[in-house]
């Protein structure tokens, strides 16, 4: 997968290792292959805060998916020839802050140590104030050296508030859902 591509292409993987189909079809698991990065913001206060743009500091955005298929599937990433750059998450951008908590954006990373996530805001102090002068501010969050591990969601729950801004992350099962679908069968 080429640098870039894994942001909003998700990608699949399942094996049929050891089973046949008498005629009809063959039940398949499919299993994400990609770590999925998801941001919720919340405020009290509606439309006093904006997100200028959240930035993933020196993230992998490609790579080659290694899937072997022994006594269990598994797959592993590898990034060799693929270089690490900064990432600005599409759809974080000016996006101002109602009342309540709703998700802001979704991307789709390979498998990586976590990266730093930068914040980049805007703060109003009325209702009158136009965007061009509120008050910008950048908020970092330090990811520490742990895994972002494919097939799983990364939640960061944004908190703002006037005088502050929490984040918290937490990692949830991506949502699975069945669903059948129909492939045909090469006769060649």
């Amino acid at each position: 997968v080429g640098d870039g591509e894994c942001l909003d292409s998700e990608l699949l993987y399942a094996s049929a290792f050891d089973r046949t189909s008498g005629g009809g079809g063959i039940t398949l698991q499919f299993k994400h292959a990609q770590s999925r990065m998801q941001f919720v913001a919340s405020s009290e206060v509606a439309n006093f805060m904006r997100i200028d743009k959240i930035i993933i500091e020196n993230a992998l955005t490609g790579g080659t998916l290694n899937v072997s298929n022994g006594i269990r599937m598994d797959a592993a990433w590898s990034f060799g020839g693929h270089a690490r750059a900064d990432l600005t998450v599409p759809g974080s951008e000016g996006v101002v802050i109602g009342e309540g908590s709703y998700p802001v954006c979704d991307i789709l990373l390979p498998e990586q140590r976590a990266c730093d996530i930068v914040l980049y805001y805007s703060v109003k102090y009325s209702s009158d104030e136009d965007w061009d002068t509120a008050e910008n501010r950048v908020y970092r969050y330090e990811s520490g050296d742990v895994p972002w591990y494919y097939g799983k969601k990364n939640v960061f729950y944004i908190k703002f508030d006037l005088s502050e801004i929490v984040m918290i992350s937490s990692v949830k099962e991506w949502d699975d859902e069945a669903v059948d679908i129909s492939i045909e069968k090469n006769e060649e």
